[in-house]
């Protein structure tokens, strides 16, 4: 017996993927895309219609008239939240499957500047670490990315080679081993994330610690 329900996921027109607490270009377009293998339910039967609440200001939408399935799909299907929301993103989504189970999800996105490359959310986790850490970052325009590691004196140990990264989340694992392939003394570290594309350059500098 099925008994779960809908995916509920938030997107660009793109197909970038939105996370909770990620930055959402002014002009970009945000959907919610909702799948489950028995279909949606569309009947509008009380207490089973899509439902958009604004937590900005507790309003309610039922945008069930608004859900198009995907070409050929019986099963995933779209609607356009723009529509709906146009500034502060602050919102739950709830849905049901044909099942009449039910799903929810919540998102909350910050605005970015349009013009300029921003560097947002970026850490590294574990950390301290013991044998691989992970940066992570969002950018808000598509760049190339490096990272390079220095010690506390200023000495670069390793540098991550450039790698082009759309808008969105990303993440680049580290071994902890210095560009000779040799495990790093114990201790704290610096690292720069650069971000850089053809009109703009900007970095994020943080602390990274390896304890065995």
């Amino acid at each position: 017996m099925d008994q779960s329900g809908p995916i509920i996921e938030f997107k660009s027109k793109d197909g970038k993927i939105f996370r909770n607490g990620d930055h959402k270009r002014p002009n970009e377009t945000l959907i919610v895309q909702i799948s489950d293998p028995l279909g949606i339910n569309l009947t509008k039967e009380l207490g089973h219609s899509i439902i958009l609440k604004d937590l900005t200001n507790d309003n309610s939408f039922d945008i069930t008239d608004s859900f198009v399935y995907n070409n050929n799909s019986i099963t995933t299907g779209e609607i356009l939240i723009s529509n709906y929301i146009q500034n502060e993103i602050d919102i739950i989504v709830s849905a049901w499957d044909n099942a009449n189970n039910p799903s929810e999800k919540k998102i909350e996105l910050f605005s970015a500047e349009e013009d300029k490359l921003k560097i947002y959310n970026a850490y590294n986790f574990p950390n301290p670490f013991v044998n691989q850490t992970k940066f992570t970052f969002e950018l808000n325009k598509q760049a190339e990315i490096s990272i390079i590691i220095y010690t506390l004196g200023g000495k670069k140990i390793k540098h991550i080679k450039n790698k082009n990264y759309q808008s969105g989340f990303h993440s680049v694992d580290w071994n902890g081993r210095n560009e000779f392939g040799k495990i790093i003394s114990n201790g704290v570290y610096i690292y720069k994330i650069i971000a850089k594309n053809m009109n703009y350059r900007t970095h994020y500098i943080g602390k990274v610690a390896i304890y065995k």
